[in-house]
């Protein structure tokens, strides 16, 4: 289980960022508003990858986004209800990107409630972490201001639950209790064993004790997984695994094969390729 540090751990970092979110960044910071890149693109600048989206939080509103970033891009438009509403902006460079405003999650996927920041009762970076599934998935990127880049600096890395550490360690760690991540959408079990298998390493011991003591993919009812979300995870899990048979093979060992393929006898994995139809084929074959 992680802990949510008061101080965060600091690390300076490179990131290759599209020029184009340079000039949305600059021009909310000149308005007083803070930005920041988080969750993907933080997590795969420290794995060494070069990103591929950008998730940006903010303080701003989703209707001051538009109102400030609005004439420098193609198109602009919030999207999402109230509650869970972000500014979807499509750069001239072809680039988009969501901004969305710093909150707090409570509840299940199905029947929760988001808190937005305001005024009277500001939400931070900090505060935003604790909503997220995964301590790799709760980072955030603050991008080097115009007079840093042309010095040559980079941008920080910030991080209030450890999740640099565990990166490094190849440990997938949930933010806060592992049981209540779980309970709110059932899909965080699949989404701890994809990463595990896309750092080639494990879940962490609490978290592992947690999916023993409660696999299911469809109870609470609330947090309760469809299948067309359980085979888009499982997709995703076998194409960007290290090795898509240790992949598998955790999804054995915690006994999910059995949810994911009802009624079908499953063996141990030999293959190692990233083909779902192979892996499948595989999985299913003769014994």
């Amino acid at each position: 289980m992680s802990k949510v540090y008061d101080e965060p751990i600091i690390k300076k970092v490179f990131m290759e960022i599209p020029d184009s979110l340079y000039q949305l960044s600059d021009t909310m910071h000149n308005a007083g508003f803070e930005v920041h890149i988080a969750g993907g693109a933080v997590r795969d600048t420290i794995l060494g990858k070069t990103p591929k989206d950008y998730d940006i939080t903010t303080d701003a509103k989703p209707s001051d986004v538009i109102k400030r970033l609005g004439p420098y891009v193609k198109k602009a438009e919030v999207q999402g209800e109230k509650s869970f509403a972000v500014a979807r902006l499509v750069a001239y460079d072809g680039n988009e990107y969501e901004f969305a405003p710093h909150r707090l999650d409570s509840g299940t996927r199905s029947g929760g409630e988001a808190i937005l920041s305001t005024d009277e009762n500001p939400i931070g970076i900090r505060e935003d972490a604790k909503r997220r599934d995964l301590t790799i998935n709760a980072l955030f990127y603050r991008m080097p201001t115009k007079q840093e880049r042309l010095d040559g600096e980079p941008g920080e890395v910030i991080d209030f639950v450890g999740g640099i550490s565990d990166i490094e360690n190849e440990v997938i760690r949930t933010v806060g209790d592992p049981e209540e991540r779980f309970a709110e959408d059932r899909l965080r079990i699949l989404r701890a064993i994809r990463f595990a298998g896309r750092v080639g390493g494990e879940v962490s011991e609490d978290a592992a004790d947690a999916i023993r003591a409660n696999n299911s993919l469809t109870e609470p009812s609330g947090a309760a997984v469809s299948d067309e979300r359980i085979q888009d995870e499982v997709k995703k899990g076998i194409a960007s695994a290290k090795s898509p048979s240790h992949y598998i093979g955790m999804l054995n060992d915690f006994d999910l094969l059995s949810q994911i393929l009802p009624g079908l006898n499953t063996s141990n994995p030999s293959s190692s390729s990233k083909n779902v139809s192979v892996q499948l084929a595989t999985i299913l074959g003769d014994k």
